[in-house]
């Protein structure tokens, strides 16, 4: 359990770094009160990971082991490689809308992570590794830590470092998680 927390945890900080809905978060925290940002993305964010856990544990309970686990290796080493060939992407520049910062947050955190690598890794996560609550409760805790770094000192700090340095530390870590997850996968079914 504790370890699908923490692999849960570490790829999706990993996922969400320099992702459009961290850059959402950081676009609107500038125009709207931090918090109320904070709790509208926070909560389009509970209710899309919901959706991914419950998908992923249908998932495990259907499909073999062995094709979960090539899928889940092969998905993030791909998105690691996809991760560092994508161009960088920029907040938006948009005018103060007659929304409050809570509901903004919500519909467009909702909108933007629909379907997003982040959610397809939870989904590949708790299809994977059996444990739906720990991959749920790793998840949120990873994009509360990053989307309130995002909201109080992200507009700093991310503005000073180099996109491609983000890109490539993301797109590394990816790939070693895939590798990671298919070593594991191979040493259980040798096993």
């Amino acid at each position: 359990m504790i370890t699908a927390f923490l692999t849960a945890f570490a790829s999706v900080f990993i996922a969400e770094l320099g992702d459009k809905t961290q850059l959402v978060t950081l676009s609107l925290s500038s125009r709207y009160p931090p918090l109320q940002v904070l709790s509208g993305a926070m909560l389009a964010l509970i209710v899309l990971i919901s959706l991914a856990v419950g998908l992923g544990n249908v998932i495990y309970t259907y499909v073999p082991l062995q094709v979960i686990t090539l899928v889940s290796g092969a998905f993030f080493i791909i998105m690691g490689v996809w991760i560092y060939l994508q161009p960088a992407e920029r907040p938006s520049q948009e005018g103060k809308a007659s929304r409050s910062g809570f509901t903004q947050a919500f519909v467009v955190t909702l909108l933007a992570e629909m379907g997003d690598k982040t959610q397809m890794a939870v989904l590949l996560l708790a299809a994977s590794l059996g444990a739906p609550l720990a991959v749920f409760l790793g998840a949120v805790l990873a994009m509360l830590v990053i989307h309130s770094v995002s909201v109080f000192l992200g507009s700093r700090f991310l503005a000073r470092l180099p996109q491609r340095w983000l890109k490539a530390g993301a797109g590394l870590l990816f790939v070693v998680i895939g590798i990671s997850v298919l070593i594991l996968g191979i040493l259980e079914g040798n096993s």
